[in-house]
């Protein structure tokens, strides 16, 4: 703590580095708003020095209902105080659960994460269809259904055991000649919604009542899970809609590990998962100091016999426990595809 003087006046500056300066008044005309206006005020008598890096890692948040994903990387913008982050896989308002969020270097691993299997826990509601096959479009048809039956609930189930053919909601994100379907849908245009295929890993029962049932989806990237639901009233001879859905897990990723986007600042910080926790779905491969030099240098490296990577598959390679580099084999050599910037 500074003494107090004559002419106190306190400077914080709000970027990487934190500095309150408290100084007299012979000092006032080597510091003016001019020489520092990448500060702003704060108390005074007080003397801080709080070195702060720009976060990095990845982020598990468990969304709420109503919160868009914008809204959660937004907030998550001011809590962590940096510009480099996004998510990995849109929920909708009415969807809630795991958002597996990548913040600062690690942005460079979205598309290895995008590319994983995500898990869903989903209530389907039979006897009626609805604009968005959701709870939240305007239901446009009402089927009288007899009481579902568990014996044959489960055959029809079996019908979207692997890759299937999907049709994707009209109300979707999907781009048709340049324009988003749900725009389209909005102005109550008729669109031929394209066939797609997705692959479904899982699909199994866990609860059922005379009118709903819950499931367990374990699926590829792209697929719509209200598109199943959708499809699945048709195939028990009737309608249905998704009316609760919660994504469990992305990956390696389980929300059971997940922050609420509520958290304090610092419980953010300290949540941020790097190096060998970042569970990307890419083999982890241990550099030794000289590889690393080597790799930061853009040089090709030998294989050791301790490191096995497939021909034509990516490895994320690590020195100590720092991302390094995105890495291939190439003709019996490693070979960086994506580097980090970092230096011995």
């Amino acid at each position: 703590m500074c003494p107090a003087s004559p002419f106190s006046r306190s400077w914080v500056a709000m970027d990487t580095v934190t500095l309150v300066l408290s100084f007299s008044k012979a000092a006032k005309n080597r510091w003016s708003p001019k020489s520092t206006k990448h500060l702003s005020w704060r108390c005074p008598n007080e003397l801080e020095f709080n070195m702060t890096s720009k976060p990095h890692g990845i982020l598990l948040i468990d969304k709420e209902l109503e919160w868009t994903s914008h809204d959660v990387v937004a907030k998550l913008r001011g809590i962590l105080g940096t510009k480099t982050i996004g998510h990995t896989g849109t929920l909708d308002p009415l969807a809630s659960g795991l958002l597996v969020i990548l913040v600062g270097e690690y942005t460079r691993l979205s598309n290895y994460v995008l590319a994983q299997e995500k898990t869903y826990e989903t209530e389907v509601t039979f006897g009626r269809s609805t604009t968005t096959d959701d709870a939240e479009g305007e239901i446009v048809k009402m089927v009288e259904m007899p009481a579902l039956n568990e014996k044959a609930l489960k055959e029809s189930l079996e019908l979207f055991n692997g890759t299937i053919s999907q049709r994707p909601p009209a109300y979707s994100a999907i781009s048709v000649g340049g324009e988003k379907l749900y725009k389209k849908a909005r102005r109550g245009e008729e669109v031929d919604v394209p066939l797609r295929q997705v692959h479904v890993s899982e699909i199994s029962l866990l609860e059922m009542t005379a009118e709903t049932c819950r499931l367990r989806i374990r699926c590829s990237k792209g697929t719509y899970i209200r598109s199943i639901a959708r499809d699945l009233g048709e195939a028990m001879g009737g309608a249905a809609f998704c009316s609760a859905l919660r994504r469990t897990a992305v990956g390696e990723f389980s929300v059971s590990e997940a922050l609420k986007i509520g958290s304090t600042a610092e419980a953010h910080r300290a949540s941020l998962l790097t190096g060998l926790s970042a569970k990307v779905g890419l083999p982890p491969i241990q550099l030794q100091k000289q590889e690393a030099m080597d790799l930061s240098h853009g040089k090709k490296i030998g294989c050791r016999a301790d490191v096995q990577i497939k021909p034509g598959e990516l490895a994320l390679a690590f020195y100590g426990d720092e991302i390094w580099a995105i890495v291939a084999e190439h003709q019996g050599e490693i070979i960086v595809k994506r580097g980090f910037g970092k230096q011995v």
